[in-house]
């Protein structure tokens, strides 16, 4: 028998000889992955007989590791190779490879308990604008996805364009048979939209964006759901994924057909479409606590400020008033702003800055509307009130003097409306200097001249333009 440091192959000393021999590292294997509830195939009598040698091996099962068999006699724990028999060529490049395959499935088992996956990759929807026997569709006309999913729009008929209700993309020009048009759709919502040409007659069409799945991991390395509360919008999927096997998602008041118990690697969908507050449970597992619940919320309507103009704001008839507002949505997205004197719409804006301009109005009381709607039909209004008055002349006062060379004099004026004081010194060649601008309160505005030493001075009151 063979002695001394190299009784391995090369580099390997002897008293490691048992862990690095074929049958060690095997064993070392089988240990590793009994750790790691990985199945190595059952010890055999046929592995110590001397007719299985070095290049034959057994498979025991379908999650099982190939095993080195090897000749009893080729291998000597205390001694190292046998002097008789020869050194199997391939033997430690072979182990080292089964070995690896070991530890690259532990690898994967452990992604897996940590609930860690490749991305998952975009899904692509297809729609058929019009036909080639020209029928005025869409088809399918609605269309459900998720966020981050693609829709692709290829022409069958010509003459028809794929234009967003919304401005949620840049909508298509009309094109004809042959093209394609790509959205992807990042946010949740309903986008509609329509074949201009074609419009009147139905053409129209529609995608329903749900927000992606949240997913829950079922097991792993402790009886637990991870995370064991989830909170998600109406509409939302939950993918429960099984790390491990010996578990259940069994709802606690049936709102879903309760899933058997499954083995590592199953994965069950369910998609909430009614808010409320859901419980489920491991039913081998319960006693210990491995529960869970999802939270499922409304969606929340929009919020819309109307930024210009201010409440209690006065204009000079006629009045074109620019009308602005700022809108949101935590739960969608903002579809469109319309935007309303009174019960006359102005004008509907679908895309930030959203904003209108009203048309020459009258003199009288107006309260101002703008009303969001989002994705989801959802809608919120804001409203401020607003003056429009027919202007007065200005008309100026006796001036009540103050101290030598200082003066105060009135102007009448309209409450609400801004003025300019001016001056110059000159009337044949004017060069009017602003001097102070303000409000009208109580129907006059006043100046106040503090240095009034120029041999001849003139004033003027002149009103400011509608803002």
């Amino acid at each position: 028998m063979k002695t001394g440091v190299d009784a391995g192959p090369p580099g390997v000393h002897r008293q490691a000889a048992d862990r690095q021999s074929p049958r060690g590292l095997a064993k070392t294997a089988g240990e590793f992955c009994r750790q790691q509830e990985i199945k190595m195939p059952e010890t055999s009598a046929a592995q110590e007989d001397p007719v299985f040698r070095q290049d034959q091996v057994k498979y025991s099962g379908t999650n099982s590791l190939p095993v080195h068999l090897i000749h009893k006699s080729e291998w000597d724990p205390a001694g190292g190779w046998s002097k008789d028999e020869p050194k199997p060529k391939n033997h430690w490049k072979i182990m080292k490879l089964k070995l690896g395959l070991c530890k690259a499935t532990l690898l994967g088992a452990c992604l897996a308990v940590l609930g860690v996956s490749r991305p998952a990759l975009a899904a692509i929807a297809n729609v058929t604008v019009g036909t080639g026997g020209g029928s005025l569709i869409f088809t399918p006309q609605i269309t459900n996805i998720h966020s981050g999913d693609v829709v692709v729009w290829t022409w069958a008929g010509s003459h028809h364009s794929v234009t967003s209700s919304n401005n949620a993309w840049s909508s298509s020009p009309i094109q004809n048979s042959g093209t394609s048009f790509t959205n992807t759709f990042n946010a949740p919502g309903t986008y509609g939209y329509y074949c201009i040409p074609h419009q009147s007659a139905g053409m129209v069409g529609e995608v329903v964006v749900a927000p992606p799945p949240t997913v829950i991991t079922v097991g792993g390395t402790s009886p637990i759901f991870t995370p064991h509360i989830v909170n998600i919008q109406q509409g939302g999927q939950v993918v429960w994924q099984w790390a491990s096997g010996g578990h259940s998602v069994t709802s606690s008041n049936n709102a879903w057909s309760s899933t058997a118990i499954q083995s590592a690697g199953t994965s069950f969908t369910n998609t909430f479409n009614t808010p409320g507050t859901y419980g489920y449970y491991c039913i081998p597992h319960q006693s210990i606590g491995m529960v869970g619940e999802v939270v499922v919320a409304a969606p929340q309507p929009p919020t819309i400020a109307i930024t210009n103009p201010v409440a209690g704001e006065v204009f000079a008839a006629p009045a074109n008033v620019t009308i602005q507002a700022s809108a949101s949505d935590s739960s969608g997205t903002v579809a469109s702003v319309q935007f309303l004197v009174g019960t006359n719409v102005v004008a509907s804006s679908t895309a930030p800055p959203f904003a209108a301009v009203t048309n020459n109005l009258p003199a009288g009381n107006y309260n101002v509307f703008a009303i969001a709607t989002d994705s989801n039909g959802l809608t919120a209004t804001n409203e401020v009130p607003i003056s429009v008055v027919t202007p007065i002349v200005p008309f100026p006062g006796l001036p009540t003097q103050l101290a030598p060379h200082q003066f105060k004099f009135s102007f009448t004026g309209n409450t609400g409306l801004s003025y300019v004081f001016q001056s110059t010194t000159n009337l044949a060649l004017p060069n009017w200097i602003n001097l102070y601008t303000n409000q009208a309160v109580d129907g006059e505005i006043d100046y106040t001249e503090l240095d009034a030493t120029l041999p001849s001075q003139y004033y003027r009151v002149e009103r400011l333009s509608n803002p």
